[in-house]
């Protein structure tokens, strides 16, 4: 069970750590949802340590459910399923990109995921009267 290497959600230097877990909430083998401002994955507890995935299909961005019987990521829009390693499973109904992975470390007896910091929402655009977006 390697960590896949192909595609790391941030780059070093443009995201914040964040805490997501405490280590005694993900025991061995164990897996956990988290949300953060702009990102949704998952935190898997290996014996090489924690190993955290983007937890939105590669197809079109539908988020993804934790399997634990078949111990896969399924998609609920269109059938994709991917392995515990985040590769696109043998009983996906289409191969899909595997699913980029996400930087943790363990400090403090917390797991923490690096993460995109969401900008405030008060700097967002805000829809006019009509629905549309007033342009700068």
């Amino acid at each position: 069970s390697q960590t896949p290497a192909w595609t790391t959600l941030i780059n070093q230097g443009s995201g914040i750590w964040q805490a997501v877990a405490t280590t005694d909430e993900i025991p061995l083998g164990g897996v956990k949802r988290f949300v953060t401002d702009a990102v949704v994955g998952f935190v898997r507890h290996t014996s090489e340590g924690y190993l955290a995935l983007s937890g939105a299909c590669t197809h079109m961005g539908c988020l993804l459910n934790w399997n634990v019987g078949a111990r896969t990521y399924d998609c609920p829009c269109h059938g994709g399923r991917f392995t515990e390693n985040g590769m696109s499973a043998p009983s996906s109904a289409v191969e899909y990109n595997p699913l980029p992975s996400i930087q943790t470390k363990v400090e403090d007896g917390k797991v923490w995921v690096y993460v995109v910091s969401a900008p405030p929402s008060d700097t967002l655009p805000t829809p006019d009267s009509t629905g549309g977006y007033p342009t700068r």
